[in-house]
């Protein structure tokens, strides 16, 4: 059974396709999970490159988009996203940087912004620190925290309150910034339907401002 696409994936979609519909559009999606967010970006007329950390992820895209002309698949870090030398009008990270350390987030934001087009759209997810599991497992850093049970043990969370959120985007122009109760619409690649009594997001969708030279 295949998932429905994250909200954020379907308001990038709707955004880009209602923005320039006969200019040339190309997204970056930072972790391409079960693919279940390229469907819509492709049924905008977008053009998509994808970046996946874990080696049978991003075979399981390939072969899943083998026949689809403009999907592109890499597997590498997400802390170094210029695998395709292109520009890219949009980018859509639903899971790739919950994870890591607050350090590691920063620098793939830092390293997304010399790939974006002038006033190119980024929609995201960040942890929240009103998430139940802060606090939980081992300490890593002041925001970072790694399970040591449940199916994620060992995989460090990185949690947010509002100013440090906006503090991890400060290279972008906010356009929004919400806090939302995800445990409904998170991957069930990711996570077991019981695994947590509830997950809590930030949704972003920044801009980035002034945009960066052509490649």
């Amino acid at each position: 059974m295949i998932e429905k696409p994250h909200p954020l994936a379907l308001a990038l979609a709707s955004l880009k396709r209602s923005a320039q519909p006969d200019a040339p559009r190309f997204a970056l999606v930072l972790g391409g999970g079960s693919g279940r967010n390229i469907l819509p970006l492709l049924s905008a007329h977008i053009a998509v490159d994808v970046i996946e950390e874990d080696a049978a992820r991003a075979q399981a895209l390939r072969d899943r988009f083998d026949q689809e002309p403009s999907v592109r698949v890499a597997h590498g870090p997400y802390a170094e996203p210029n695998v395709f030398a292109r520009q890219y009008n949009a980018v859509l990270s639903t899971h790739a940087l919950l994870h890591g350390s607050s350090a590691a987030i920063s620098g793939t934001l830092e390293a997304l912004k010399e790939l974006l087009a002038p006033d190119a759209d980024m929609m995201l997810t960040l942890g929240s620190a009103r998430d139940p599991r802060l606090g939980t497992g081992q300490r890593i850093d002041a925001q970072t925290w790694t399970p040591l049970e449940s199916p994620e043990k060992g995989v460090p969370h990185v949690y947010y309150d509002r100013e440090e959120a906006r503090t991890a985007l400060r290279s972008f122009a906010v356009v929004s910034l919400r806090e939302v109760c995800a445990r409904d619409i998170v991957g069930r690649w990711a996570h077991a339907v019981d695994a947590t009594p509830e997950i809590v997001h930030w949704f972003a969708h920044v801009k980035n401002e002034g945009g960066a030279a052509p490649l």
